[in-house]
């Protein structure tokens, strides 16, 4: 005949309903890292920020999406979806809102040497080109960016740099 001791059940059943329970309270707390993502002509990008402050910028061409992921306070990453089925992933660690570390498909980039990256796919290739830009004046209000205000914001940042209006835009000088 089967026997089962169940005195200690009742132990394991206070245990499972006290951490559920505990899952409900108050509302989850926001990761201090976030990513913002939007699209511009054939262009998809995506804004890394530290409590809602816009910290570094990646702008992939031509492509028709990406996937971001927050792995926690610190970490966050994404991939670019580029034509022919390539991919292109980004990924950093940011603490106290300073980028401490950034690869993009796992080659390290120093973000003192510019905070906006451009992800180009040309020809089976894809090339990154890194610049310097004040995204502080470029997105005026990350906290309420929606992908429309986003799109906005970026249009005139494209038109100040002559790298992101050739290469990703593709419109001649003005």
């Amino acid at each position: 005949m089967y026997q089962h001791n169940f005195a200690n059940c009742g132990v394991l059943w206070l245990t499972v309903v006290a951490a559920c329970s505990g899952c409900g309270l108050g509302q989850p707390r926001e990761p201090d890292v976030g990513v913002r993502r939007t699209e511009l002509v054939d262009s998809h990008v995506m804004l890394l920020t530290f409590k809602k402050a816009p910290v570094a910028l990646f702008w992939a061409n031509p492509s028709t999406g990406g996937l971001p992921g927050i792995y926690n306070d610190r970490q966050c990453g994404a991939t670019f979806v580029l034509p022919q089925e390539h991919m292109a992933t980004w990924e950093s660690t940011v603490v106290d809102g300073r980028v401490t570390s950034l690869t993009i498909d796992d080659k390290p980039y120093d973000i003192q040497k510019g905070n906006c990256f451009l992800v180009l796919y040309r020809d089976g290739t894809t090339t990154v080109e890194q610049l310097s830009v004040d995204l502080a004046a470029a997105i005026p209000s990350p906290e309420d960016l929606t992908n429309s205000k986003f799109a906005d914001a970026l249009q005139p940042l494209a038109m100040q740099h002559e790298q992101i209006r050739k290469i990703v835009i593709g419109k001649p000088d003005p």
